[in-house]
């Protein structure tokens, strides 16, 4: 898709040399990591995974019991690549095939955007929110309002987003892709075609308040606070 390091050349020479004579390569997940090792054949001196993290604790201050009436997915995607590989066009077709239910689309910007307004033009169960959006303001008020967040992306190196929603008790629907697996775990629904998805969508409104509980712990794991103290140990 012409997208990534690799589709330029100097942005891929600066890269890979980065990689190769780094003492140590810290990639974000297991699946970036396979990726590091698969793109430079073996040429890199020590790699090890270093999970990105997300402010638990200031975030679960934020949690208000709310109704959760929406199905979310957050994407800072603002050209066409960015727009299919995030899965935003799938996202928009399931909501076309659920009028009974209200989506929401967050964060998107120039492009991508547009091209979410065309597709979802005639849609009054689909809500777009343009990006940039604030974390704190903004998009946690969503998370409290949804039963499940819903990343269809083609590729991703982790999911931030997935995380940060989970701390939420928000269900993760998820393709089974990249990083998105490890972030989610068990936890996570992992979907194929439009009809899981459909059903994943229908099953999150029936997680009890103990399931969600659940999310949160798994959302732990990605605490910053053992990312901190795991840097430290490496820098050490």
């Amino acid at each position: 898709m012409n997208y990534g390091a690799r589709a330029r050349a100097l942005r891929w020479f600066c890269a890979k040399n980065s990689f190769r004579f780094a003492t140590t390569v810290l990639p974000v997940s297991k699946f970036a990591e396979k990726c590091l090792n698969d793109r430079m054949k073996g040429k890199v001196k020590k790699s090890i995974v270093v999970y990105n993290g997300i402010e638990v604790e200031k975030l679960s201050s934020y949690i208000k019991a709310e109704d959760r009436n929406i199905i979310l997915t957050v994407s800072r995607a603002d050209d066409y690549i960015e727009y299919i590989l995030k899965g935003t066009d799938k996202f928009i077709k399931i909501a076309r095939q659920m009028p009974h239910r209200q989506f929401v689309i967050a964060g998107l910007q120039d492009t991508a955007l547009e091209l979410a307004r065309k597709e979802g033009v005639d849609l009054p169960n689909l809500k777009i929110i343009p990006g940039f959006l604030s974390l704190y303001d903004e998009i946690i008020p969503l998370y409290n309002q949804a039963s499940a967040y819903v990343q269809l992306s083609l590729e991703e190196s982790f999911g931030i987003s997935v995380a940060e929603a989970m701390v939420f008790g928000c269900v993760p629907i998820i393709t089974n892709k990249g990083g998105l697996p490890e972030v989610a775990g068990d936890k996570g629904i992992i979907v194929e075609s439009d009809e899981d998805v459909i059903k994943a969508i229908e099953q999150s409104f029936l997680f009890t308040q103990s399931q969600r509980v659940e999310l949160m712990e798994q959302a732990k794991k990605f605490d910053i606070k053992i990312r901190k103290k795991f840097l430290n140990s490496i820098i050490k």
